[in-house]
């Protein structure tokens, strides 16, 4: 009587398939985003229930303060950004850098993304792989349509560059999940602003939740 199966989809083609097994089983784990999962679950029964229990979505958000060690804090958020090809919401996108030390923190990034090397997903060398054609069209408009003027790396055919960029908490990169490397610096004089800011950006993201924070500083500084 106890019995699972995984399956895995495509959100492009699957979406019939996986809501008429939905329908018929009595609880179900799914890995996907809010947006994948309401796609599936609007107009049926499974929007009416707890059926469903959702893993996924999010964004981690990072706070990098004037005494954090910078190469640290560059490395660790561009490791972030580039992970399972940056997809939605494991990447890093928001960063919220103390004004003092936000140059010093894009020249860093900048340079560690310029060694990132694309190419064989399969290839233990390969830091950023292929993306979809969608991911990469998503990607571009988003970024399009935030009005982001200059920005470090490039978008291809089926893959692209850690996009790095200053941008306003009110950008729109900021509040959309990303199926790429991109990365958000938005500069502040007061940690508390930083966070007000940050909890704006939330209140304007359809879905409303960060999966994570991390601190780059000395705990003096925001304990």
């Amino acid at each position: 009587k106890d019995f699972a199966q995984l399956i895995y989809f495509s959100s492009e083609k699957g979406f019939d398939l996986v809501r008429s097994l939905l329908e018929q089983t009595k609880q179900s784990i799914v890995f996907a985003s809010d947006q994948t999962i309401k796609e599936i679950s609007d107009g049926t029964i499974l929007q009416e229930t707890n059926m469903i229990h959702k893993y996924g979505t999010g964004l981690p958000l990072v706070f990098v303060t004037k005494k954090a060690d910078v190469k640290n804090a560059a490395a660790k958020i561009v490791a972030g950004a580039v992970e399972s090809r940056g997809c939605l919401c494991i990447s890093t996108t928001p960063v919220f850098v103390e004004k003092s030390v936000s140059k010093k923190l894009y020249e860093e990034i900048k340079n560690i993304s310029s060694r990132l090397v694309k190419g064989d997903p399969l290839s233990e060398k390969t830091d950023i792989a292929s993306y979809t054609k969608e991911e990469v069209e998503k990607t571009k408009r988003i970024i399009s349509e935030s009005g982001v003027k200059q920005r470090v790396g490039s978008i291809y055919k089926n893959t692209m560059d850690l996009n790095l960029f200053f941008a306003s908490s009110d950008s729109l990169v900021l509040q959309n999940e990303i199926s790429g490397c991109v990365v958000g610096l938005i500069e502040y004089s007061k940690l508390d602003e930083a966070v007000k800011k940050a909890n704006e950006i939330l209140d304007k993201r359809e879905i409303k939740k960060w999966i994570l924070c991390s601190v780059f500083g000395d705990d003096s500084e925001y304990l």
